[in-house]
């Protein structure tokens, strides 16, 4: 009976240490110890995820104390799991949370990097966790290639800025890559998967690449400002597949139709900001070509009322123009004003004349309608006091 007590002790002692084992993660991360708890300051955390807007608790790593160049962060933190590694400050004086360090192992339990979390370090390789969401800073690392995960759906501003990269993949789940996320690297080429409906500005800024493939399957691609300058490509040559309906770039906002080499555009928004109050233009050239389709049609809303644009030059490949290309007020008063306009043949300046002769007529015809209403109004308020003083 003695010795059955003593073995059942036995048995729940190591039982105890596989949990307390298991409870606290694993030894090491890609070779590297993990480090002490105490060698980081952090917090709990009520994480958001970028996919779908789900809640996460856990704990947020903001800054390592420790002194050693190879670091791997524990799994988890007073029981509870590290999903987030980035400092709280959402200044532009956010600072890195780790600080000349040559390795680094980040827990599968991690789902998002915030920015500058590993600025400016000395890495050559990083191994990311298979279930991360929000992908961001790795800038100004030697590093020369990276796996990022399927499970990543957005990458952030300046993620990869100033690295090493010479070619990189980006997962089929991504729908944001944030401005200057690849900034100056070495990129030669690039695939853009067609879950993908946002590049900010600069995204692929000063990089090496002359082959630009965007996947077959999406609908909608925005363009931020200067997406691949300082590349021997650039956004005007790149062919937009079949599948994309609207485009939006820093110019214009616009719509496609037809297939193949039958498309053609429409331009339904005018982006570029004029002047401070983005009410003033010089001038606006419409071009005769955008992603390789003609320019044939101003759609409705191109320019907004208010606008005020001193001269109009319009592309030989002009066919149609809606009648509420340009906006007026409800009121009649205001409407889109084009001082002249700069026609490549007759025919194109007779389409032009002759719609914005019509919209002239429809803002006067508007005016007089709010006015009649006005009066109106003014006239049932004269009756309703004369009822009164009766």
């Amino acid at each position: 009976m003695k010795k059955m007590v003593q073995f059942g002790l036995v048995v729940m002692t190591l039982l105890c240490a596989v949990l307390i084992a298991c409870a606290s993660g694993p030894k090491e991360i890609n070779g590297i110890p993990v480090s002490k708890s105490g060698d980081f300051e952090y917090q709990k955390i009520e994480f958001k995820m970028a996919s779908d807007g789900s809640k996460q608790k856990g704990i947020q790593i903001e800054s390592y104390t420790g002194k050693s160049e190879e670091v791997a962060i524990p799994e988890k933190i007073n029981g509870q799991n590290v999903i987030v590694i980035g400092n709280s400050n959402k200044s532009q004086n956010r600072l890195p949370v780790f600080q000349n360090i040559k390795k680094i192992g980040i827990p599968d339990t991690v789902i998002s990097i915030w920015a500058v979390a590993f600025q400016g370090n000395n890495l050559t390789e990083v191994t990311l966790p298979p279930n991360l969401d929000y992908l961001n800073g790795f800038n100004m690392n030697p590093i020369s290639s990276i796996t990022i995960p399927e499970s990543v759906t957005k990458i952030g501003y300046y993620a990869f800025a100033g690295c090493q990269l010479t070619d990189i993949v980006i997962p089929k789940n991504v729908k944001t890559i944030e401005q200057r996320a690849f900034m100056q690297n070495k990129l030669t080429s690039l695939t853009i998967p067609a879950s993908v409906t946002k590049i900010e500005n600069e995204a692929f800024i000063n990089n090496q690449i002359t082959e630009i493939t965007i996947e077959d399957g999406g609908t909608e691609l925005s363009f931020g400002s200067n997406v691949f300058a300082g590349n021997p490509i650039n956004l005007a040559d790149i062919i937009i597949p079949d599948s994309i309906r609207k485009i939006k770039d820093d110019m214009f906002e616009m719509t496609i139709q037809g297939q193949g080499k039958e498309r053609t555009i429409t331009l339904t928004g005018l982006l570029k900001k004029a002047d401070k109050n983005n009410v003033n233009w010089n001038e606006v050239v419409i071009p005769e070509t955008l992603y390789g389709m003609q320019v044939t049609g101003l759609g409705k809303g191109l320019f907004k009322f208010g606008y005020n644009i001193g001269k109009l030059s319009l592309p030989a490949s002009l066919k149609t123009i809606d009648p509420d290309t340009c906006g007026i007020a409800p009121d009649g008063i205001k409407y889109t004003l084009v001082s002249s306009i700069e026609a490549p043949n007759d025919k194109v300046k007779a389409l032009w004349d002759t719609y914005y002769a019509g919209l002239k007529e429809r803002k006067s015809s508007q005016y007089e309608e709010h006015m009649q209403g006005l009066n109106r109004m003014l006239q049932l308020i004269e009756n309703f006091d004369k009822s009164l003083n009766k």
